[in-house]
């Protein structure tokens, strides 16, 4: 399912789990028992290295799920706009843009609570 985009739903890694652990578990425990009595001898054979890779990529789909999880509510988390400070004819004049428009030298406002948009260097507050 992971490798082929077409059939993914919502949530379809907790389907995707179920399904792989039997198989790294079960199904590769003649490899995982060998290793063991390899290591409890102090060799290593091909069996290490296939208990070892499953276990491995097992692993590495498991935490690369948290983080994929994780970055994509980041990404939710980032503000969508910013107080940007303009000159106006008497004191400066707040106005509100999107983020993608925020350049370099442009002077923004940061109030108590709110998202910092980018980084920058405080000039006053």
């Amino acid at each position: 399912m992971a490798m082929v985009p077409a059939p993914q739903f919502t949530y379809w890694q907790c389907l995707s789990l179920p399904l792989a652990a039997p198989v790294v578990v079960w199904g590769a425990w003649p490899f995982h028992r060998a290793a063991w009595v390899n290591l409890r001898h102090g060799t290593s054979t091909m069996d290490t290295l296939s208990s070892l890779g499953t276990i491995a990529a097992l692993g590495w789909s498991i935490y690369e799920r948290c983080a994929g999880a994780e970055l994509r509510a980041l990404l939710h988390l980032g503000a969508k706009d910013v107080t940007v400070l303009r000159d106006g004819p008497h004191e400066p004049v707040e106005e509100w843009v999107p983020t993608d428009r925020l350049t370099v030298g442009m002077r923004f406002v940061v109030r108590p609570g709110e998202k910092i948009a980018t980084n920058g260097v405080v000039k006053k507050g």
